[in-house]
């Protein structure tokens, strides 16, 4: 069950990311976004799942505050949602 929790909010982190990289994103959405994958990137550091999500959450704080190419975010995005996709099964 948490899975499944976890897998619908990296989903929508993932969706954020795209419309980050698109220019569409709120910054009060980006900052939860990105403190819940620091989070729980420190959590389960263990995993290189979880570092992937300590990146994603350092790609997006990042995006606030310098133009970073757009292409890093939409990998972020890519990536988030498939471990979100993977997590249902």
């Amino acid at each position: 069950m948490i899975m499944i929790l976890l897998g619908v909010i990296d989903l929508l982190v993932g969706i954020l990311a795209g419309a980050t990289a698109l220019g569409f994103a709120s910054k009060i959405f980006l900052y939860i976004a990105a403190a819940y994958l620091i989070i729980k990137g420190l959590i389960f550091i263990k995993s290189l799942a979880s570092l992937i999500d300590l990146l994603a959450g350092i790609a997006l704080i990042s995006s606030m505050f310098f133009a970073i190419p757009p292409v890093v975010l939409w990998i972020a995005a890519i990536v988030l949602i498939q471990k979100a996709i993977f997590s249902f099964f």
